[in-house]
């Protein structure tokens, strides 16, 4: 699944900082929304 995350307002002496920590908090939150979603199911 694609998703493109738009970072608004963030300096650009933050934005590298930014591109490299976004990309892997975004794969944390939706693992754990599988996990919610599969503990919920049972």
């Amino acid at each position: 699944m694609a998703l493109f995350v738009q970072v608004k307002d963030t300096p650009d002496r933050f934005r590298p900082m930014a591109d490299t920590l976004v990309p892997p908090l975004l794969e944390l939150l939706r693992e754990r929304s599988a996990l919610e979603r599969e503990i919920h199911e049972q």
